[in-house]
């Protein structure tokens, strides 16, 4: 998850990552040109949306 804007992750860091992990990378882009989007930034639905993720791959695991 990453701010559309944000300087410090850049869409070339994201395309490296992307790059790099191919289908096993899920992104989500938001608007805005924030930073951390779960620590000082915080942005609850960024959060709800890691806390979904994680809950829904533990259940398969099951």
């Amino acid at each position: 998850m990453r701010y559309a804007d944000d300087k410090l992750t850049s869409e070339r860091h994201m395309g490296a990552l992307k790059n790099t992990f191919g289908d096993h990378l899920d992104t989500v882009e938001l608007d805005g040109n924030d930073h951390s989007l779960l620590t000082l930034d915080f942005h609850e639905p960024a959060f709800q949306c890691v806390q979904d993720y994680f809950r829904a791959r533990f259940a398969q695991a099951e």
